[in-house]
């Protein structure tokens, strides 16, 4: 073969840069002020359950959490190698690189090489992605599972020979499980699944046997997961459901379904739902006019599960968190793609005299939405990570309080937030229920009321020591201040607040005092 032939074979190299150079502008966005502030709560909460002993992860999350096991057991291994914020938040980012290189890979086989280069793009630039592959939270890994859990049911559902069937058969039940134990919104994604396969059969993109054997796998991922639906449904009840969550007026929906798009930074005011839908719409409208994987994506993974839990959430309860429908992100993207390479195929297409007009129209368009992901990036920036407030009542109470102080921390959840910057990564073992813990500065740092350690009243405790009280979302209870003992003879004040953390100090009041008083 001849030099000239041979270089005639060689594949380009550009598109594989161009991949690399989306890859590359996606992770910086994410590290790009990582370490900016320390974890904040629903981080810390997630850091301590994972520092547990792996073999003791599940039983600590059946006590305490809603959701599944599967995130906290990988979280675990993660954290064994090293407890640090920034190596910890690091978790979602490689959950984001795995899921970025995934939807690549099936817009590639499923679409266009095109087509899959402009969906990882619009995903590597993407705000709310962005955050969710810097937040120590479960919705980076979701977001992977998602992709292949659309991937192995368009393959399962178009496969005609037998052993292709019973690959993707078994990857679809696999992925469909650990859906279903990473987040207790997992079900979510199995509508979706559900509703594309409905909706191949509808179309003649699959046969009524394969529909069939999909939804007979799906039984059984269901009777897999009924232990942990059980769980959830009997903790989530106990602790009253979520407190959180919004049965959405149209006006909450419309603006809470842009942040997929714009992120949380509202970055035009109240005109950002308006001009995210002005700039998305058309595009998205085309892809889901095509039949094809695409429109089964846009359709059953952006809009079903934003009809789902708007649906649920005014017949049942109220259900609605933005982060649980975080998953529709990449499929956001994917249709936007083709939207957009479809509207300027057809401009080229029609008028054959309009190849420079469809450039220069492209052109701008791309250069709007640059312009507007740069704003929303610049916007979120300036939010997130969201402040360590915890961090903050640390660093106070490590330059006010002295040995032997009594710092009482009534919250579960609090207590352990507290403890992990105050006291040290992974020093409180949820299911040791360590209600006490010494600092190596000498503080005392409790759970529980200070009588409950003690058989002296508080006066005389506080005649040695002072005692400090963190408390997080509103003022000390009464009942808090009745179980301390502090009735007249202690004084209560509000020393230092960090947004919804309280920081409070216990003081005796003198007995000279108490005698004069009326």
């Amino acid at each position: 073969m001849s030099d000239t032939e041979f270089a005639n074979e060689q594949k380009p190299v550009w598109p594989g840069l161009l991949v690399g150079a989306c890859l590359l502008i996606g992770l910086l966005l994410r590290l790009d002020g990582i370490q900016k502030e320390s974890l904040w709560y629903d981080e810390l909460y997630s850091a301590t359950q994972a520092s547990v002993a792996l073999s003791d992860v599940y039983e600590s999350i059946r006590l305490y959490d809603v959701h599944p096991p599967v995130y906290y057991l990988q979280l675990s291994l993660w954290e064994k190698i090293h407890s640090g914020d920034v190596w910890l938040r690091l978790n979602s980012t490689a959950w984001w690189i795995l899921s970025a290189i995934s939807l690549y890979f099936i817009a590639k086989k499923l679409t266009s090489p095109g087509v899959a280069l402009l969906a990882l793009a619009l995903y590597s630039v993407n705000p709310p992605g962005i955050h969710f592959g810097r937040e120590l939270r479960m919705y980076a890994m979701l977001i992977f599972l998602a992709i292949w859990s659309f991937y192995f049911t368009e393959r399962f559902l178009t496969s005609t020979l037998k052993s292709d069937r019973c690959r993707y058969g078994l990857l679809t039940l696999a992925t469909s499980v650990i859906v279903i134990y990473s987040h207790g919104a997992g079900f979510l994604i199995l509508v979706s699944m559900w509703c594309q396969a409905c909706l191949m059969w509808g179309t003649g993109q699959t046969s009524f046997q394969s529909g069939f054997r999909f939804m007979l796998l799906q039984g059984f991922a269901l009777l897999a997961g009924i232990p942990e639906h059980a769980r959830a449904a009997a903790l989530q009840s106990n602790h009253g459901g979520l407190s959180y969550a919004i049965a959405p007026s149209f006006g909450e929906l419309v603006e809470q379904s842009s942040w997929l798009f714009a992120g949380l930074g509202q970055p035009f005011g109240l005109w950002t739902p308006a001009i995210t839908f002005g700039l998305i719409t058309a595009p998205v409208l085309t892809s889901c006019i095509i039949k094809g994987a695409v429109q089964r994506a846009v359709l059953c993974f952006v809009l079903v599960p934003i009809l789902a839990v708007y649906t649920i959430s005014h017949l049942s309860g109220p259900i609605w968190v933005f982060r649980a429908i975080s998953y529709a992100i990449p499929f956001t993207c994917l249709g936007l793609a083709t939207g957009v390479l479809q509207i300027s195929h057809t401009l080229l297409h029609h008028r054959e005299n309009w190849q420079w007009n469809r450039r220069m129209t492209t052109g701008i368009y791309v250069a709007l939405l640059v312009s507007f992901f740069a704003t929303a990036i610049q916007t979120q920036r300036e939010m997130l990570p969201r402040t360590s407030h915890f961090q903050s009542a640390v660093d106070y109470l490590h330059s006010e309080s002295s040995a032997g102080d009594l710092i009482v921390v009534p919250q579960k959840f609090c207590y352990w937030a507290f403890c992990w910057y105050f006291i040290g990564p992974g020093e409180v073992d949820p299911l040791q229920d360590d209600e006490t813990l010494h600092a190596s500065t000498g503080q005392i740092v409790s759970v529980d009321s200070p009588l409950k350690h003690t058989n002296r009243s508080l006066r005389q405790v506080s005649s040695r020591r002072t005692v400090w009280i963190i408390t997080r979302g509103k003022h000390p209870t009464h009942e808090i201040i009745e179980e301390l003992g502090t009735d007249a003879s202690v004084e209560l004040r509000l020393v230092q607040r960090y947004d919804k953390i309280w920081i409070w100090r216990l003081q005796p009041i003198p007995v000279d005092t108490l005698a004069v008083a009326p």
